[in-house]
């Protein structure tokens, strides 16, 4: 498991400032069949993930005061399709992601650049991305939802608050 202190990386660095989503063009999803599309064949959740484009989920989570959940996928992956299947399918996963965050699919082939700077090692992977810019949480591979909701919940939802007070009063910060 890897703490997420040791993932002290500036998300706003790697997309704003490194240039990493230069020439990207995907759009902000519409429906789900349009997000089928976009994951090159996965089975999607419907109305889970609502943006393919990072700066956009990234620009609506700022705006709503949100975090933001990106799950990087990749072709023909069995773990990615599980994950979706599985993991996002789950009905409190979708109900804590649709309440509390917003969410994007990234497929690896959209951001390339992007995956050599966060040196992803594998697919799935999912971050979760504070509001703040910063990476707090990085789940690589395949969990199950008691997992995930356990992993991501001090971020996403009603116990981050919290969480956060209680790093800061510990005088830990992301």
């Amino acid at each position: 498991m890897m703490n997420h202190f040791a993932r002290r990386l500036s998300v706003l660095s790697a997309l704003v400032l490194g240039g990493a989503l230069a020439g990207c063009t995907t759009e902000p999803l519409t429906t789900a069949d349009e997000v089928e599309v976009s994951a090159a064949g996965h089975h999607v959740p419907d109305g889970l993930f609502t943006y393919s484009d990072i700066e956009q989920g990234w620009s609506a989570a700022q705006s709503r005061g949100r975090p933001l959940l990106i799950m990087f996928t990749s072709d023909r992956c069995y773990y990615c399709d599980r994950m979706l299947a599985e993991t996002y399918s789950d009905p409190a996963v979708r109900r804590l992601l649709a309440d509390h965050a917003e969410t994007v699919l990234a497929h690896k082939r959209d951001y390339q650049d992007l995956v050599r700077r966060l040196k992803l090692p594998g697919f799935p992977t999912s971050l979760v991305i504070s509001t703040d810019g910063e990476i707090a949480e990085t789940i690589v591979g395949y969990v199950d939802a008691e997992e995930f909701t356990r992993r991501v919940s001090p971020w996403i939802g009603p116990r981050s608050t919290a969480r956060l007070e209680a790093d800061a009063a510990a005088g830990l910060t992301l």
